[in-house]
């Protein structure tokens, strides 16, 4: 009667002793069954449930990771055809910026290209002295690269030593006017005495 009540009576009320009462009262064949259940549960859910559930978050990990990878993958490619225009741009900047600079024989002759210049600009040339090395060149350019400093004395007019100076910074090679300076010259009206210093940049041979 008492086990008759137990089974009418929801199973999830039921207390411990009325549990170990119940299980007390059942046949030896039927203990076994259920001790093999739940034996079978144990083994179950840490060496098949869990590892699932585990393995499914790691796989929704790594299916996350790989479709970050393609879509990186995928940007890169669109980018590619951009990344080479840019890549054709720098080099042809930096060949255009070495066929500006001199050569060790160009360097030679950078005299006679200054007259010339002197000579369309209506300005003379009165001296040209090298200067100690005052642009440094970091490493290691400086044994690919080297420049060369002059002070250059001029005698024009104001508007003559000012095309003068335009012209040497607009060369087709690489001159850069580091100091500029003219004052008059009181003895012939108009004309002025200009002083530049110059840098010239050359590529070692």
């Amino acid at each position: 009667m008492a086990l008759k009540q137990q089974i009418t009576k929801p199973f999830y009320k039921w207390d411990a002793k009325e549990l170990k009462e119940f299980f007390r009262n059942l046949d030896r064949k039927t203990k076994l069954r259920i001790l093999a259940g739940a034996g079978g549960a144990l083994i179950l859910v840490p060496f098949v449930l869990w590892p699932a559930w585990v393995g499914r978050w790691q796989n929704q990990m790594s299916i996350q990771q790989l479709r970050l990878k393609i879509d990186s993958a995928r940007y890169q490619i669109q980018q590619e055809p951009k990344l080479r225009e840019e890549e054709r741009a720098h080099e042809s900047f930096i060949e255009e910026a070495r066929l500006r600079l001199f050569t060790e024989s160009e360097i030679q002759r950078l005299l006679g290209l200054l007259t010339e210049i002197g000579q369309r600009s209506k300005v003379a040339l009165l001296s040209s002295q090298p200067q100690p090395e005052t642009v440094k060149i970091s490493e290691p350019y400086q044994q690919k690269y080297q420049a060369h400093s002059y002070v250059i004395a001029l005698e024009g007019g104001y508007h003559a030593l000012a095309t003068f100076v335009s012209e040497v910074e607009n060369h087709s090679k690489i001159l850069r006017v580091d100091e500029f300076s003219v004052s008059p010259r009181e003895e012939t009206p108009g004309m002025h005495l200009g002083e530049i210093r110059l840098s010239a940049f050359l590529k070692r041979e």
